[in-house]
């Protein structure tokens, strides 16, 4: 049995009777006290399957999250570049109702249809482009790649000459012209317009590179070989070592050039092919020949 402490019983008389009442007030303090744990375990656990829910309806998607794999698009590549697209092409749309008669405007809308592979809206881009700005070069140039593309090379040639002859010093547009003349197999015009494009940006070690294989395919070895060489000093000189990777192994394809294997069978048919006999006169071809071979001038026999 548990007791009051003694300084709360004043005198024997009235000890039993405030020990009566100290018991009585100690049990309601325990009944309360309980009861107060109760509900502070009810609160606690309706807070839990709260959050329980919450948590769950999170992570089901019921809840925005900034986390891009709840995104559907940024699951989908496809779908993520459409909207890409959509967004960009509304985007320049938009600066061409701003500034209608700002042909860098026109040039971006093509160039964002030609990054995703919209040839025919990127054609009509750039030709709006160079209606704003007829001496608009970067415009004619990219045209002219999309023409070549489709396979127009006249178009994309005539083009390229053009944008030449308003600017005639800048080296890209006579590497256009040496590659179209490299898909038209014309090999002795892209080497021409790659040396006009070497000429006029001499540091480029990438030229020196296109140069050298198109003389190679030219049979030109020793030319070749030269213009490697000097491609190589200018990539060591700017630290290039891609340049220089790609022209040390253009170097040794010239030096250890591949060897072709003979088609099998081909040493002994060459081996066992015989010249034909000539039946003589009056003699049905296909007849044993008598006699001895023929004379022949080289033999003199």
């Amino acid at each position: 049995m548990k007791y009051a402490p003694a300084g709360d019983i004043k005198d024997l008389k009235s000890g039993k009777k405030e020990y009566h009442e100290k018991k009585i007030s100690t049990s309601e303090t325990k009944g309360l006290r309980k009861f107060k744990v109760a509900i502070t375990w009810i609160i606690v656990i309706a807070f839990i399957a709260t959050s329980g829910v919450i948590i769950a309806g999170l992570g089901s998607g019921l809840g925005k999250t900034e986390d891009p794999r709840q995104d559907p698009a940024a699951a989908d590549p496809t779908e993520q570049a459409r909207k890409r697209l959509e967004a960009d092409v509304d985007f320049w749309q938009g600066k061409i109702k701003e500034e209608p008669q700002n042909a860098q405007n026109y040039f971006n809308l093509g160039e964002t249809y030609r990054n995703a592979g919209k040839d025919d809206e990127a054609v009509d881009s750039y030709k709006k482009a160079i209606e704003k700005d007829p001496r608009n070069v970067l415009a004619m140039k990219y045209l002219a790649r999309v023409y070549r593309k489709k396979k127009d090379y006249g178009q994309a040639l005539k083009l390229l000459t053009e944008a030449s002859g308003i600017d005639a010093e800048n080296a890209g547009l006579f590497e256009e012209m040496a590659i179209l003349h490299y898909e038209k197999k014309e090999t002795t015009q892209a080497i021409a317009a790659m040396k006009k494009a070497l000429k006029l940006s001499p540091g480029e070690t990438m030229y020196y590179a296109f140069l050298s294989r198109l003389l190679m395919e030219a049979g030109k070895k020793d030319d070749a070989r030269k213009t490697i060489n000097e491609g190589l000093e200018i990539a060591k000189a700017r630290h290039d070592e891609r340049g220089q990777a790609i022209l040390t192994a253009l170097m040794q394809a010239i030096e250890n050039p591949p060897k072709e294997e003979p088609k099998e069978g081909g040493k002994k048919e060459a081996k066992d092919a015989k010249e034909p006999v000539k039946a003589p006169s009056g003699q049905k071809p296909g007849t044993p020949v008598e006699g001895k071979a023929e004379k022949t001038p080289a033999s003199g026999k």
